[in-house]
């Protein structure tokens, strides 16, 4: 009897740990390390961490503590540089080439507390800046790095989401999304619009930072979650439910990942100038260890002072939507928001999640 008994058993035990590495990202990930260019950001030195291989990371000090760090084709010459945003006084500042120096272009927008996303909003080729604004859970977008009114302003997510960008469906132009933390889901919307997601889904565990990038240079961005603890990035293929998943390591705790997209361009969109003569690479793997020393060009900087975006007037109202959390509980959340009803001078704050 003990026998007959015992097989089921082993059979129920196996889907389960078969379950638990499908629904973790990284409990099934390939154990060979992948060697794309990623980019990492110290926010406690202001240095810049550009991995162009596993063997090769270029290091630069760009920006100032506690800035948010922004990857994107600035000066639309088909290569990604750095830029970074201070939340506290709405500083953007860019570098038309990946070395430590003085910003070539310079201003203001948004409010403090906002937070900065790069993206190519309209398919010119040219990466500019959009701001969340969790009070709000509204999106301002711009398709110019100067001073102006919002291109396109619309409510998505919920306040304690953050926001990613990227190019979802491979049509050449950036969407918007959200993660959530509360739930480790990802909420994806192709459209500059107020709207219900397109694309939802769990990825990640509870600590994670999720960013996307064009990771086989197939034209579609795909998330990646970093995770602090593990020094690991975990690259999903697809942007769905249980898609296969790769880990490369890299990063250190208190680094963040760079949310960037440059339509068609391999690997988180992070196609790097390669090091001058004057810079000296690092060679470890995985994490870096040496500084990379780097003499910086004369830049000419711009700057442009803006005030920040008006506040739009619309009202959202919440939609639900179910999803799957990485423990396989099904939980109804709040996804996004509809535009209902306008009002002359209030906005109205979109409700918590909904009770599952």
């Amino acid at each position: 009897m003990v026998a007959a008994h015992s097989e089921p058993r082993w059979v129920i035990t196996a889907l389960a740990v078969a379950l638990t590495a499908l629904l973790i990202p990284g409990a099934s990930a390939s154990p060979t390390p992948d060697h794309s260019p990623i980019a990492m950001f110290n926010a406690a030195t202001a240095e810049w961490h550009l991995r162009y291989d596993k063997d090769s990371v270029h290091t630069v000090s760009f920006g100032e503590p506690g800035d948010t760090p922004l990857l994107g084709d600035w000066d639309c010459d088909g290569l990604d540089t750095i830029g970074v945003y201070d939340p506290t006084s709405g500083r953007a500042s860019f570098r038309n080439d990946n070395s430590s120096g003085e910003p070539d272009v310079e201003w203001y927008i948004g409010v403090p507390g906002d937070s900065a996303l790069a993206g190519d909003w309209n398919g010119d080729g040219c990466d500019t800046i959009a701001i969340y604004r969790p009070s709000e859970s509204q999106f301002y977008v711009s398709n110019r790095l100067l001073a102006h009114d919002a291109d396109y302003r619309f409510f998505f997510g919920v306040p304690t989401d953050r926001p990613i960008a990227g190019d979802f469906d491979g049509d050449g132009v950036d969407g918007v999304g959200v993660y959530r933390p509360s739930t480790a889901s990802v909420y994806l919307r192709n459209e500059l619009s107020t709207g219900i997601a397109h694309s939802e889904f769990p990825y990640g565990v509870y600590g994670d930072q999720v960013f996307l990038g064009d990771w086989n240079a197939d034209g579609t961005d795909t998330v990646a979650a970093f995770r602090p603890r593990d020094g690991i990035v975990f690259i999903a293929e697809a942007n769905y439910f249980l898609a296969p998943v790769r880990e490369t390591p890299f990063g250190l705790s208190g680094w963040s990942p760079v949310s960037a997209s440059i339509v068609g361009e391999p690997v988180a969109s992070l196609r790097f100038d390669p090091p001058d003569s004057s810079t000296t690479t690092s060679t470890t793997a995985g994490t870096p260890t040496s500084t990379t020393s780097t003499t910086a060009r004369p830049a000419t900087t711009t700057t442009t002072s803006v005030a920040p975006p008006t506040t739009s007037s619309t009202v959202p109202s919440s939609t639900t939507s179910t999803t799957v959390a990485p423990s396989t509980t099904t939980t109804t959340t709040t996804a996004v928001v509809t535009t209902t009803s306008t009002t002359s001078t209030t906005v109205a704050t979109p409700p918590p999640p909904a009770a599952s």
